[in-house]
């Protein structure tokens, strides 16, 4: 690995950039308009559109931000105190003008590309009772993330590359990625690749294993996509299955905490006991705990502390990120 030492960037993170609107529901709302439940579901503009007009008769909107698996967790890192840019690809309207605003205020780089023509993605979150999220989200220009909006100049005076795994789900953003991936590669600058999703895992697993050619620095996904991915019911042969990808993977378990795992060492990182009220971000939160530990040359254990901590802050509100000062008070700087 080269000696980053004074990069300019501590991560440099691809993903999707889709503006979240939270609502509260409850179940007769998701059976009578046929939403499946606890699922993230890809829709059209169309039915989006159909969505907010029962969403706005008949639910509270709860709250408004950008989102994003990626951009949530940089978001958490930039806060925490780390330097992050974030390639994204959002529209000249209201929400895309939302989002770019939203990121820069937390001290976010973002591409110098000017925003495109379409429509920015949106993420419908819709929480019920029992603190459980459902998403239905339409992706819009998202999807067609290319090369303008991801500087190689700018990743190659990155400390990380950081990728979600939704990147792959269509083709320009997946090839994108790729060259982002090389060029990372190429400058010896070490890679973290984030699962994200189980569903993501299940339905797109081929060309996700296009970004692990070579194995990466660090994996992140939690304990269903672990099994997912190895096709089974046994944690540790998930495990051993894993390791062929990465050098270090940190697999989370909810409530339990964390899994900090290499090829001589296997620990369990606990998480505090909290009463969640909405688990939204949860996962994209302690994915920004672990970048700011890696930016700042933590051991995994350290890093998977803090980072435990903050997505268990995180479940205790509603919205998808923690705000400023919540993360002050957990890492004050």
């Amino acid at each position: 690995m080269l000696d980053h030492s004074n990069p300019e960037f501590d991560i440099f993170a691809i993903g999707h950039a889709i503006v979240d609107e939270e609502y509260a529901v409850d179940d007769a709302f998701l059976t009578r308009l046929g939403i499946r439940r606890a699922e993230r579901t890809l829709i059209n503009f169309d039915r989006r559109q159909e969505l907010i007009v029962a969403l706005n008769t008949e639910a509270d909107r709860i709250y408004q931000a950008g989102g994003g698996s990626a951009a949530n967790s940089v978001v958490t890192a930039q806060l925490l105190g780390a330097r992050c840019h974030f390639a994204c690809k959002v529209a000249n309207d209201e929400a895309g003008r939302f989002f770019h605003a939203d990121l820069a205020q937390s001290g976010i780089d973002l591409p110098g590309a000017p925003l495109a023509d379409g429509h920015t993605g949106r993420c419908l979150v819709m929480i019920t009772a029992d603190a459980e999220r459902t998403m239905n989200t339409y992706t819009g220009i998202t999807d067609e993330l290319d090369s303008p909006y991801v500087e190689l100049d700018k990743l190659r005076r990155a400390r990380w590359l950081y990728l979600e795994s939704y990147l792959v789900t269509t083709e320009t953003a997946h090839q994108t990625t790729l060259t982002a991936l090389a060029a990372a590669h190429d400058a010896q600058i070490p890679v973290v690749v984030n699962f994200a999703d189980p569903g993501i895992v299940r339905h797109f697993k081929e060309p996700l294993t296009t970004l692990f050619a070579r194995p990466v620095e660090v994996l992140i996904c939690n304990h269903e996509e672990a099994l997912a991915w190895a096709d089974t019911d046994d944690f540790a042969q998930a495990i051993r299955v894993l390791q062929q990808l990465a050098r270090h993977l940190i697999i989370t378990e909810g409530a339990a905490g964390a899994h900090v795992i290499s090829a001589t060492h296997h620990q369990q990182v606990p998480a505090p006991k909290v009463k969640p009220v909405n688990t939204t971000g949860a996962g994209d939160t302690f994915a920004g705990g672990i970048l700011y530990g890696l930016a700042k040359g933590w051991p995994l254990a350290q890093a998977a502390d803090l980072a435990c901590r903050c997505a268990a802050r995180k479940v205790e509100m509603n919205g998808a990120r923690l705000p400023a000062e919540e993360v002050a008070l957990l890492h004050p700087r």
